[in-house]
């Protein structure tokens, strides 16, 4: 995973890997992380959590769309049919335009990972989110990918984020369990 900076833009230092065929500049992907940081403020939770993502998807017709989701998980306990991650909510939008998720920009206060225990300086997709991932990679079902772009952004510092593929990104967690 690229660590976590803070830094001004134009992003220096991005793993080479990430920028070229995903983001066409810099300001393309701080438009998604504006527009990741607006729709955040629709999140919903028990205990005040917000997320939001805007996911930049290339339809099943090379169009490329941007789609965005917020978290919601009104009760307290385990998750129900009714809760989903902001992440999930896009990948919902992108099965109905068909297609693949190019990048992901997921953007929230960060928290320590209830699974992992692991605190970073950005915020971390949940242990749910990496589980229906390692799926999707592994039968290719599904709009995320190995190559899928994934920024994180600390909602309370902006200029703190990092980037990476998901399939890098997935590395850095490989002892998650496989059931909770």
């Amino acid at each position: 995973m690229v660590k976590a900076r803070k830094q001004a833009p134009p992003a220096r230092g991005l793993r080479e890997s990430c920028r070229p065929s995903v983001w066409r500049s810099e300001r393309e992907a701080r438009l998604y992380t504006e527009v990741a940081a607006t729709v955040r403020n629709a999140g919903q939770s028990h205990r005040g959590y917000q997320v939001g993502v805007a996911a930049k998807l290339r339809d099943r017709d090379g169009n490329d769309r941007l789609v965005w989701g917020a978290n919601k998980k009104l009760l307290e306990g385990p998750r129900t049919c009714k809760d989903h991650c902001a992440e999930e909510f896009c990948e919902c939008c992108v099965r109905l335009f068909g297609g693949k998720i190019l990048a992901l920009v997921v953007y929230a206060i960060p928290e320590r990972d209830d699974v992992s225990g692991r605190e970073e300086e950005v915020p971390i997709p949940c242990w749910y989110c990496r589980t229906r991932w390692r799926k999707q990679i592994a039968t290719g079902t599904g709009p995320v990918t190995k190559s899928t772009v994934i920024r994180c952004v600390n909602a309370d510092d902006p200029s703190v984020w990092q980037e990476d593929r998901i399939g890098d990104f997935l590395k850095g967690y490989a002892n998650d369990p496989v059931e909770l």
